[in-house]
């Protein structure tokens, strides 16, 4: 059975939906102007955790705040997982003589995806 939502419900899905492809694309421009080459552990972390909850963000928007704390939480965990993960790659390519991989793309490819996965609300 559905229930009844109100007409307010279309236009705050809508900029849900916007917010949560817009404020991370904002959120990892505002990185990369001030980012250095080699970025250190906790510059990688507020990036990849900043971008992830800015896509959540929208998420809760666009759910009318219908969304569980668990979700969110597993979500920033699993992002600052990633974000380890980045940086001991990274670090290691480097010390082999490889380049470096802008944290920031892959920052927001992790927020997209954890925005994708974390699926409806229970």
């Amino acid at each position: 059975m559905r229930s009844y939502r109100p007409a307010v419900w279309f236009p705050l899905r809508w900029l849900g939906s916007l917010m949560a492809l817009g404020l991370p694309l904002l959120v990892v421009d505002e990185f990369q102007r001030h980012r250095w080459f080699h970025a250190p552990l906790m510059q990688v972390m507020a990036v990849f955790l900043l971008a992830t909850l800015a896509a959540q963000l929208g998420l809760i928007v666009r759910r009318w705040g219908n969304i569980r704390v668990s979700a969110l939480f597993s979500n920033l965990v699993l992002s600052a997982v990633a974000a380890g993960a980045y940086w001991v790659v990274v670090m290691a390519a480097v010390r082999r003589g490889g380049g470096a991989v802008d944290p920031t793309i892959v920052a927001l490819f992790t927020s997209y995806l954890l925005a994708v996965w974390s699926g409806h609300p229970a």
